[in-house]
């Protein structure tokens, strides 16, 4: 009995391991992914997974993460696309451009953005989009920010 709980909480979090969203409170970030590491007043950083996330907070809800895999890896498309599907609140993310480097989605619904890094020429992993390595970076648009309502 006590391996079957075991066997079904590993289960549980490799299904939940990668898990974002957009306009959770900073409280539901720690209870996702753990301890954080404060980068500036609003800005947190989580380890989960090999994957380091950069979670931006204003009126105590997340408004951007960023998504930066450890030790050289890189963002599959299977993790991409899983992250971009929890962000999507009930709609989808689309391309709206490309260039050399990176990829832009909009969310159908205009309250969501995202760039996902395209690999290097060098063929040597993706580019980075950020200083913290990001590869995919998901965020609000300013008029969804200004509608979100503040943490409790």
């Amino acid at each position: 009995m006590n391996s079957f709980f075991v066997i079904l909480t590993a289960l549980v979090t490799v299904t939940t391991s990668v898990q974002a969203r957009l306009g959770e409170t900073l409280d539901e970030c720690k209870m996702r992914y753990g301890q954080s590491a404060q980068l500036a007043p609003d800005q947190f950083k989580f380890n989960r997974s090999q994957i380091i996330i950069i979670v931006r907070i204003r009126n105590g809800r997340s408004i951007q993460e960023d998504f930066a895999p450890e030790g050289g890896s890189a963002l599959s498309e299977g993790d991409v696309a899983q992250l971009l599907q929890e962000n999507s609140e009930g709609s989808s993310f689309e391309v709206s451009g490309e260039t050399a480097t990176y990829t832009t989605y909009i969310r159908k619904d205009g309250k969501a953005s995202a760039q996902r890094a395209k690999p290097n020429a060098s063929g040597s992993g993706n580019v980075k989009l950020s200083i913290q390595g990001a590869e995919l970076i998901i965020k609000y648009s300013a008029e969804a920010i200004a509608a979100l309502p503040p943490a409790q």
